[in-house]
């Protein structure tokens, strides 16, 4: 995940969100609750920790993401 996904998910903006997916080459482990979450809109989201296990430095490298939020009610 990276920190344009982190954005659109903190903005509760479904419609951003979608294009990332269809644009951006990268998965995100709890894709549908994530959307499930984003369509129920009575919620404030904020990311709290990210981090990465390695840098990716070139197109072919890769990583995995880790980020915590804390989600509340609206």
């Amino acid at each position: 995940m990276d920190h344009e996904a982190m954005r659109t998910m903190e903005d509760q903006d479904r419609l951003a969100l979608q294009r990332y997916f269809a644009v951006a080459e990268n998965t995100i482990c709890g894709r549908n609750p994530i959307t499930i979450l984003l369509n129920a809109r009575q919620y404030d989201l904020k990311f709290v920790h990210y981090s990465q296990s390695s840098k990716c430095r070139t197109p072919h490298d890769s990583s995995v993401s880790y980020a915590a939020a804390i989600v509340t009610e609206a």
